[in-house]
């Protein structure tokens, strides 16, 4: 079954989706589980929509794997990661993933999984640009909305530095770029809750819990 993967056909992708509803489907045979701690800011309506509509969850847990595997897809042959053009990773990404407990229930890692890998291509796509000023905000802005759903992605930002470092010579100004993108949804979302008179409800669930 393998070989209909190894294929230059982009329409396969679509075999991904129905790959991620089968695997996703052990979850309605399988006790609740504890609800993940360290969640950010983002993740806790939609963590408590999913233990209020499990087929709903379902559905959408399986969609968001397959728009992780697609993007691990574009990313890997795009840049020639792999040594022939092939919808594989994609494919195992998400049987890895199915595998591990944090993956059968709507978790904040299903969320920022697509924003990170949004993150990378745009790592990768100030490859040989000169002025990379936007990709690199929108690299900084990405991580940031992740570390909304999980805090503890705010660690990105290390090895968003070192890879920019790695695919270009990484200027100072850069740097300063990439935190100004970072910033910018605290910005918003400090700025919602202050406006609502709700800045303390802001801190404690996203830097005390």
């Amino acid at each position: 079954m393998l070989f209909l993967f190894r294929t230059r056909q982009t329409l396969f992708n679509f075999l991904l989706l129905f790959y991620a509803a089968l695997l996703q489907s052990r979850s309605f045979f399988l006790p609740p589980l504890e609800t993940a701690s360290f969640q950010g800011l983002l993740s806790f309506p939609l963590i408590n929509w999913a233990d209020q509509q499990p087929v709903g969850a379902f559905f959408l847990r399986s969609a968001l794997l397959f728009v992780e595997a697609i993007l691990i897809n574009e990313i890997v042959n795009k840049n020639r990661i792999s040594g022939e053009y092939n919808l594989l990773p994609g494919l195992f990404f998400i049987l890895v993933s199915s595998i591990l407990p944090e993956f059968i229930r709507l978790s904040p890692i299903h969320f920022i999984n697509i924003l990170l890998l949004l993150a990378i291509r745009e790592i990768y796509s100030t490859y040989r640009i000169g002025d990379a000023a936007t990709r690199i905000v929108n690299l900084g802005l990405l991580t940031g909305l992740a570390s909304l759903f999980y805090f503890s992605s705010i660690l990105f930002l290390v090895w968003a530095i070192a890879g920019l470092n790695i695919m270009r010579s990484l200027k100072l100004n850069e740097v300063f770029m990439l935190l100004s993108g970072f910033v910018i949804p605290y910005i918003f979302a400090g700025t919602w809750y202050f406006w609502y008179d709700n800045f303390a409800f802001f801190y404690e669930q996203q830097f005390l819990q």
